[in-house]
C-alpha cells in the first residue's frame, strides 16, 4: 500500500528535483561550451553565462517535475522496514 504524501514530501519533492535540474543543466551547459567550436559563439563575451541560464532553465523543469511528488522518497530512509508485519501474534490469555 502506498502513503499518501504530505505536503512537507511535495515541498522535499520540489527543492530536490529543482536541484537535480540546475545541476544536470549546469553540466549541460558546460558540454554545451566545449563541444560547440564556433568562433561566432567563442567571440561572445556572455559565453561564460551559458552554463548558468541552462542551468535555470532545468531548474525550472525540475521544479515542476518535483511538483508532482516523484522525488519525494529520494534520499530519504524509509520507515516500512521497522514494522516486522510478517510475525504472527500470539494471544495473551
Amino acid at each position: 500500500m502506498k502513503r499518501e504524501l504530505t505536503p512537507a514530501d511535495c515541498l522535499y519533492s520540489v527543492k530536490v528535483g529543482t536541484l537535480f535540474g540546475f545541476f544536470a543543466g549546469w553540466a549541460i551547459g558546460v558540454a554545451l561550451i566545449f563541444y560547440v567550436d564556433s568562433p561566432a559563439l567563442n567571440q561572445w563575451p556572455l559565453v561564460p553565462s551559458i552554463p548558468l541560464w541552462n542551468a535555470l532553465g532545468w531548474a525550472t523543469y525540475g521544479f515542476v517535475i518535483g511538483g508532482s511528488g516523484i522525488f519525494a522518497n529520494v534520499g530519504r530512509r524509509s520507515v516500512d522496514h521497522l514494522k516486522d508485519e510478517s510475525t504472527p501474534l500470539t494471544p495473551a490469555a
